[in-house]
């Protein structure tokens, strides 16, 4: 049987509530939107598409082999933004640029590459998905709401707690979860989906990057990747099912 298939960082239940907030900020102010599940945001890396039992193998192989070789990466999220579509847009919540997650998503299409696994070829830009089909009120621009949304976001962490993180960050054990983006939008360099990002192996020692100006960061940190499954189950409710997860900076004897 074939699998619409993506790999991606999922976001914790913490994570997913910060981000629900967000949603419900958003849908306060539009005509109609689709809100992404909580259950299943996260912050997509690679669209695969639809893929049979060898290729669904295949990726598996590439997801681990990049694990293997990145480190677990520390995020911060930005403002919100938006895809216009003539039929909806998607708006959505940025993340600062992030060495440690460019090169995660350049080490998994590379390693797909590896096993034939070719992607779309589309800039990565790294996005959380909050919502899709979204109209607007008669006179209203989207582009304009989301930025006076982005200069409201409530207080996702305390400050004592994003220092936390970002303390913890440059030592925790793989082992932990993380945020989130979305299964049809994402794509890879030389990969697939609407969203970029800058190629580099660099590894940043210091604090969680900071957010734009009157933002307070939700400040991550994402210790494994996933192969997720994009499928609807008997609920009838679209569902994303992490098919396999390996630990980042984790090889597969067991050690880093």
């Amino acid at each position: 049987m074939e699998k619409r298939l993506f790999i991606a960082l999922t976001c914790s239940d913490a994570e997913r509530e910060g981000l629900a907030r967000n949603q419900a900020a958003l849908l306060s102010r539009v005509r109609k939107a689709a809100p992404t599940a909580k259950g299943n945001l996260h912050l997509t890396l690679a669209f695969l598409g639809m893929r049979d039992e060898e290729g669904e193998q295949a990726a598996t192989e590439a997801v681990a082999a990049a694990a293997a070789v990145c480190e677990p990466v520390r995020l911060a999220l930005g403002p919100l933004g938006a895809f216009h579509r003539r039929h909806g847009s998607i708006v959505w919540r940025g993340v600062a640029a992030n060495p440690q997650l460019d090169r995660l998503q350049h080490t998994i299409v590379r390693e797909l590459s590896r096993r034939d696994i070719e992607l779309e070829a589309r800039p990565f830009v790294a996005h959380l998905t909050l919502a899709r089909n979204v109209r607007m009120n008669q006179g209203d621009d989207l582009d304009v709401i989301c930025a006076e949304l982005s200069q409201g976001l409530p207080t996702d962490l305390s400050a004592s707690q994003a220092d936390a993180t970002a303390k913890s960050a440059g030592d925790a054990p793989a082992g932990g979860s993380g945020p989130a983006a979305d299964d049809a939008a994402a794509g890879p360099r030389g990969g697939a989906a609407e969203v970029p990002g800058n190629d580099t192996t660099a590894e940043p020692k210091g604090p969680v990057p900071a957010a734009p100006a009157g933002l307070l960061p939700l400040a991550t940190l994402h210790t494994d990747v996933s192969l997720m499954w994009s499928h609807h189950p008997a609920s009838g409710e679209l569902t994303y099912t992490p098919l396999a997860t390996f630990e980042l900076g984790k090889r597969a004897d067991g050690t880093r």
